[in-house]
């Protein structure tokens, strides 16, 4: 009788292939599911299963999926080799198998190119990539953005249905352009601030539900109890008791992956739930709730009092802190003056604080950044202001400012508004929108070419990659790197920033080479203007180091990640998220450099953030100082 199953799925196909009985496959799981750590990588930890095992499982699962080998020449072969460190393609071969048999056909990677999906350059590159990762491809590309998973499946059902002769390629190819088009777009490749701290506000389904006042804390430890012991999620079974519409669940739905990226905030949560059932867009009500409530400056409640600013902004002394803060902790003179006498800081130090406090109360910028300008500063022992010059973060008042002669006539309200609803279209994500908008503002500047035009130019190329327009971004950025050569010059940082996105868009289409040349000339220049250990520059190294992770140059981007990890510890010290981050991924990279010297194989994913080992592209803070000029809107 011939086995069937469904998807493939690993777990599944682990007791098929009779590795693992049930009852040791539901510990597995149960163990995967409470440390969040792959099945794969769970097997082989509780020694069920040999790293060789793995590798050859999950080969074995892409061979099934893409109809090349049947299961029980699947299962006969892999119970010869299980534990014996054999390869899966070997032994197959061994045993009369074709390993050429199906490819004619359909292919996966052909065929994602024919349907104009993949460039035949991105293929090869994934296809690169591929053999040192050990994922199988359909995998690589759901995790890279490049399609969602519900076209991936239906590609692979389509494939399936070619070479049992249903479907001709013509036919399919037509097929899967109609599901992609109705499918919601796959996210595009990021982009992350070099010195982003990792996000603190991930809200989960029941507490949004609570605090929008839907359903009461009773009844959620109800669902939750039931969604425990009858196995259902949490939005099953609040639809099955009606104690939630379909709409609002949708809704919370919508609202938590804003509230988790910021974009909207917690206080804001009933008001943009209350809109959204007037039938208002998420982007609508997002624009609506943030003209009624946002106030000038953060409320007392969103606002810390200083003694938890003092916590937050220095975890390591944080013992200190709590014995200094007995008495007046809510006081900021008594604060400093206990600081002061515990001797728990030096006065230099104390003060430092005290200016960072200044700059969170006016609201200059976010916590995340008072944090970099602090341990800047103090491993500088330089002011908070000097750091501020020297990270090149300093901020405009956002003002209409006149413009003299031939410029005034574009420097008027009605551009500056086109710019402003723009902005707000891109913070609900309505990129399509804020494109056209950006469209007209570069008409209207294009004859004047000035330091307006390069400000459009930059958001249209930032909205194009969020678009997954990758060759219009191309387009606009080159134009941003020539017109930033003419007006501040070939050496400047202006300059230095532009090859570095560019290098950015590169990267995104596939484009290594160039990607390579136009980063270490981004390295260059910062390094003329800033010096060899500024953090700038160690963003620069972390993303030369990715460029040459993706082109297998596994040691150079082991240097380049060391370099980026000795500047960034000089710079904001040890326990700075940044520098954490890169520590992470130069052990990384050196954990896989000594895997690879060993006669046997990991397969070791290294995933992180939707993507494979390196992670996303880093970009430092659009600088407005910078890039606008006197002519700025």
């Amino acid at each position: 009788m011939t086995t069937k199953l469904n998807s493939y799925l690993l777990g599944e196909l682990t007791i098929n292939l009779g590795i693992l009985t049930q009852e040791q496959m539901d510990k597995v799981l149960a163990i995967s599911s409470d440390t969040g750590m792959p099945l794969g990588r769970v097997l082989v930890l509780s020694g069920l299963i040999l790293e060789s095992d793995l590798t050859n499982l999950i080969r074995c699962q892409t061979l099934l999926r893409e109809s090349m080998i049947e299961f029980e020449h699947a299962s006969q072969v892999f119970q010869f080799i299980l534990g014996t460190n054999r390869n899966l393609d070997d032994a197959l071969m061994q045993f009369g198998w074709d390993g050429k048999q199906g490819r004619k056909e359909a292919l996966l990677g052909d065929f994602l190119v024919e349907c104009d999906i993949l460039t035949a350059s991105q293929l090869e590159g994934y296809l690169r990539q591929q053999q040192r990762v050990k994922l199988p491809l359909g995998r690589m590309l759901v995790a890279a953005g490049v399609l969602t998973q519900e076209v991936l499946d239906k590609v692979l059902t389509v494939q399936a249905m070619i070479r049992q002769g249903r479907f001709q390629r013509n036919e399919a190819r037509d097929l899967i352009l109609d599901a992609r088009n109705r499918q919601p777009q796959a996210a595009a490749p990021k982009s992350k601030n070099f010195y982003a701290q990792p996000s603190k506000n991930r809200p989960k389904i029941g507490e949004l539900l609570v605090i929008a006042g839907l359903i009461s804390e009773s009844r959620l430890m109800e669902v939750l109890e039931l969604s425990i012991s009858e196995r259902k999620s949490i939005g099953e079974l609040l639809l099955e008791r009606r104690y939630l519409t379909p709409t609002q669940l949708e809704n919370i739905v919508l609202i938590q992956a804003n509230l988790a990226d910021g974009t909207i905030k917690p206080r804001q949560l009933k008001l943009v739930l209350q809109k959204l059932e007037e039938g208002l867009s998420l982007g609508e009500a997002i624009v609506y709730a943030n003209s009624e409530q946002l106030p000038a400056r953060q409320t007392d409640k969103d606002q810390l009092n200083f003694y938890e600013f003092i916590k937050c902004l220095d975890t390591a002394a944080s013992a200190e802190i709590e014995n200094s803060f007995e008495h007046g902790r809510r006081n900021q003179r008594i604060v400093k003056q206990t600081l002061l006498i515990s001797g728990a800081f030096d006065e230099t130090t104390v003060d430092l604080m005290d200016q960072c406090y200044s700059f969170y109360e006016d609201n200059k910028y976010t916590f995340d950044e008072i944090t970099t300008l602090y341990e800047y500063s103090r491993r500088r022992n330089i002011s908070l202001n000097e750091a501020v010059v020297e990270l090149r973060w300093h901020r405009k008042e956002q003002q209409l400012k006149p413009v003299a002669g031939k410029n005034s006539a574009s420097s008027n309200s009605s551009l500056l508004d086109l710019r402003e609803v723009a902005e707000q279209l891109i913070l609900v994500r309505d990129f399509a929108s804020a494109r056209q908008m950006y469209t007209q503002l570069l008409n209207s500047l294009k004859k004047y070419r000035d330091n307006r035009y390069l400000y459009c130019l930059e958001r249209s190329s930032f909205i194009c990659c969020e678009m997954s327009d990758f060759k219009q971004a191309e387009i606009y950025q080159v134009e941003v790197v020539e017109l930033n050569r003419d007006l501040h010059g070939a050496l400047s940082l202006a300059y230095a920033q532009a090859l570095s996105n560019l290098a950015k868009t590169h990267y995104y289409m596939g484009q290594l080479d160039k990607a390579l040349s136009e980063i270490r000339s981004y390295i260059d220049i910062c390094i003329q203007n800033l010096g060899g250990s500024h953090p700038d520059v160690a963003c620069g190294w972390q993303n030369l180091g990715m460029l040459e992770f993706q082109a297998g140059k596994l040691k150079a981007a082991a240097g380049s990640y060391h370099e980026a990890c000795r500047i960034a510890v000089e710079s904001l010290g040890n326990n700075h998220p940044t520098t954490q981050n890169l520590v992470s991924k130069y052990n990384e990279l050196q954990t896989r450099l000594k895997a690879e010297e060993t006669p046997s194989d990991t397969a070791e994913t290294d995933e992180e953030e939707g993507g494979v080992m390196t992670g996303n592209w880093r970009t430092i803070a659009f600088d407005s100082s910078l890039n606008l000029g006197d002519s700025s809107f």
